[in-house]
């Protein structure tokens, strides 16, 4: 009897510990049921405004979004489109867009021009920050081309960096 007791408490002991493992993992990064908050992040206003212009890439025609594990794991949402005009135009329109939303740019980690690189923008969902970014593809030039808006916000609440 004795012996079954042990076994018993022994038992409950792991599988609590397990369980505890389980949920520290999800509310340290876990991606398991955040999809519903990827995709909160893919309605963002200004993942859906473009230049005129631009159109959404060839197969790119819905933000997408998803939740990656990596790291501590973050949640994003990317809308890629192709443009003819310029980067110029491109950082003119989201400055505009995010003028108009009360975004705040990004200063932090700016090291090369906005048309060169991009621009980053600060949002907030549900109370946790988020990194919107203008990526051009590929960065560098000021002509025409592609170019990415994305929106990042890590599971945790910890504010991403512009240009890690």
């Amino acid at each position: 009897m004795k012996n079954a007791y042990k076994v018993a408490v022994v038992s409950t002991a792991l599988v609590l510990a397990a369980g505890g493992v389980a949920l520290a993992y999800e509310l340290r990064g876990g991606c398991g049921s955040q999809e519903g908050e990827a995709e909160k992040i893919s309605r963002l206003g200004i993942l859906q405004e473009r230049p005129e212009g631009a159109r959404p890439a060839s197969g790119n025609e819905k933000a997408e979004y998803g939740c990656a594990d990596d790291g501590g794991g973050w949640l994003y949402a990317d809308q890629h489109y192709a443009f003819e005009g310029s980067n110029r135009q491109v950082v003119d329109f989201y400055r505009g867009i995010a003028r108009k939303q009360g975004l705040p740019l990004d200063e932090e980690g700016r090291q090369a021009p906005d048309t060169l690189a991009g621009l980053c923008f600060s949002e907030e969902v549900d109370g946790k920050p988020v990194l919107v970014r203008i990526r051009f593809n590929p960065p560098g030039g000021s002509g025409p081309g592609d170019y990415t808006v994305g929106a990042e916000a890590a599971l945790d609440g910890e504010r991403i960096r512009c240009w890690q």
